[in-house]
């Protein structure tokens, strides 16, 4: 058959394909889905669906009020390259960044400041969890979704589906006492979701505390003499003797910081005690020993926004769905890793893309539609939820561990390309325009590469040594 020919039968049934997924895309009665939830996974949902032309009724809802936009509390999250390409997709980028700072470098440092090795970050950006989620919402309700706050689910209930005897509907009862049924709920309703128990009442696991307590603030530019080491655009990770501290420069001068303290779970009554002049008290003596005068600096001044909170990950979760296919768990409701990954929020991102193209690409099965959600995201989560675990570990060790650390990490930067360790997370991307099925296979790291250079990413780390 002539070349011209099979093209033009390839155009044919190509467009035979694509019609018969549009006609059964608008003769389907739109499904009416409740996202219970406001932080990142959620409005991802949201906007992908309707980017898609999804027929859904969506509803966004927040347990908390809207904040006011211009004094959004809580801590800062960074977004490393995956999640930055997934802004991109829902088309918040620059609205995001505009809102944070530019994160493309690392120091690794010992608790008296001493620089050990510095390394690349990728292009990534830091700015607030809490501005993020309203910049999502805000993009949600433009896209046609239904933004709901101050709205709490308090239960849900399995109903027959009134068209269709094989199949459920959930009844969702709100605080305020209205009820409302949905072809689908989605949880997204962080580390401690309750959904996760509704979906397996037996054997859903709780978040588990990793052992690290967590504070945060920011403080005002400190005095000329102590800017030695405040490198623009950079996370700083300090490796104290008692505890971790991070901390990264903004534009103006003032400076985000973070405590991981090594130690038991903060109780609720410790919580409740405590206040920000209790926890100055205590952070100040905790970084005593190292002598570090920005460290202390940094600790005495501005407001702290985080205080004892218990980190938390999630690994694997047996259920991501319940047997109907009506309730289906997404973000840190399913696979919350430590926040030493910095993947947690880029993950959220990319489900609920991930959940909108299976929703998509099953119009006429949820519950075809859950599964391939589920297979294509399990293996990619649990292993970064896993590697987060043990950085998490890494954070704190002994005298001798202490030793080593120093030692070796000025030789590691010199002979490691960082970035290639690190493709399999960051370099990770999700094609808008091409089906799951036709997703290209998960990025690699290469340790060829690792050690002989040729890595995807940035430069290899550097040594100060």
């Amino acid at each position: 058959m002539p070349m011209h020919s099979l093209l033009f039968v390839f155009w044919k049934e190509k467009a035979r394909s694509n019609f018969v997924h549009w006609e059964a895309m608008t003769t389907q009665t739109p499904i009416s889905i409740l996202v219970v939830g406001g932080g990142v996974a959620g409005p991802s949902l949201g906007i992908s669906l309707k980017k898609l032309g999804m027929p859904a009724n969506i509803t966004i809802i927040e347990a908390y009020p809207k904040a006011d936009p211009e004094n959004i509390i809580g801590s800062y999250f960074t977004l490393q390259d995956n999640g930055a390409d997934a802004l991109k997709t829902l088309g918040v980028f620059e609205e995001v960044r505009s809102a944070g700072v530019d994160t493309t470098a690392s120091n690794m440092m010992r608790g008296d400041g001493k620089v050990l090795a510095k390394m690349p970050f990728g292009n990534s950006v830091t700015v607030k969890r809490g501005k993020v989620n309203m910049i999502l919402m805000d993009a949600a309700e433009r896209a046609g979704c239904t933004v709901r706050y101050a709205t709490k689910l308090i239960a849900t209930e399995q109903k027959p589906h009134p068209t269709d005897s094989s199949k459920h509907v959930v009844l969702a009862t709100f605080g305020d006492g209205s009820q409302e049924t949905y072809d689908l709920v989605v949880g997204a309703d962080g580390v401690h979701s309750s959904l996760r128990t509704t979906i397996d009442p037996q054997n859903a696991p709780a978040g588990r505390y990793v052992g690290l307590v967590n504070y945060a603030g920011v403080a005002p530019p400190p005095p000329t003499e102590l800017k030695a080491n405040m490198t623009p655009c950079a996370w700083n990770f300090c490796f104290a003797l008692k505890a971790f501290i991070l901390y990264h420069v903004r534009p103006d001068g003032h400076i985000i910081w973070g405590v991981n303290e090594p130690r038991g779970r903060v109780s609720k009554e410790e919580r409740d005690a405590m206040t920000e002049v209790s926890a100055r008290k205590y952070l100040i003596e905790l970084f005593a020993d190292d002598k570090n005068p920005l460290i202390t600096h940094m600790l005495s001044h501005g407001p702290i926004e985080l205080m004892g909170d218990n980190q938390c990950d999630l690994g694997n979760v047996p259920k991501w769905f319940n047997d109907e296919k009506t309730i289906v768990l997404v973000g840190d409701a399913v696979h919350a890793p430590s926040p030493t990954s910095g993947q947690g929020g880029s993950m959220a991102l990319e489900d609920g893309i991930v959940l909108a193209k299976a929703l998509h690409e099953n119009p006429n099965s949820i519950g075809a539609a859950l599964e391939a959600y589920e297979a294509f995201r399990r293996a990619r989560v649990e292993k970064i939820v896993a590697n987060g675990a043990r950085m998490s570990k890494n954070k704190m060790p002994g005298k001798i561990g202490r030793f080593v650390r120093d030692l070796m990490m000025p030789l590691v930067a010199k002979c490691v390309d960082m970035a290639e360790l690190n493709n399999w997370v960051c370099a990770y991307r999700i094609i808008w325009d091409l089906p799951l099925s036709q997703q290209p296979a998960a990025p690699t790291t290469s340790m060829r590469k690792v050690f002989f250079g040729g890595g995807a990413g940035s430069k290899k780390a550097t040594s100060t040594q």
